[in-house]
């Protein structure tokens, strides 16, 4: 059996190309720097933390005109544009990111007693362009 060349694919994708959508749009993914340190203090301080996180973002996204698309362990993705169109979204995900680095500090706190000296802290992700849907 031989592989087949590039070139034998190229109908394919070419009609696959021409079937998608580009849009504007900005993402954000959001995540709590050593939870897991949490987690090994509790399984109840855990899931504290991440009903407190998933507030947090949740309100501070939907406020700026973004919407959450997945939470997944302690990481939150949302969209800015992708779901309904929107006009700035750069500026609206770049200000969510913002308050959820202003807020995350007093949401967090309660967890620094109990990681052993590892900081809890928020990391947050983002980029801005032509999305293929």
């Amino acid at each position: 059996h031989t592989a087949s060349s590039q070139s034998d694919y190229s109908p394919v994708m070419t009609s696959l190309h021409r079937s998608f959508d580009r849009i504007a749009a900005s993402l954000m993914v959001a995540n709590v720097r050593n939870s897991l340190t949490v987690l090994d203090h509790s399984i109840d301080s855990f899931s504290d933390l991440i009903s407190n996180v998933v507030s947090m973002t949740s309100e501070i996204v939907t406020r700026n005109k973004g919407t959450v698309d997945l939470f997944l362990g302690d990481r939150v993705y949302a969209n800015f544009g992708a779901s309904r169109q929107q006009r700035g979204h750069p500026a609206s995900c770049l200000n969510a990111a913002k308050d959820i680095i202003r807020k995350a500090g007093s949401v967090l706190e309660p967890y620094q007693k109990i990681t052993n000296g590892r900081e809890v802290s928020m990391n947050i992700g983002m980029g801005s362009g032509k999305l293929v849907c």
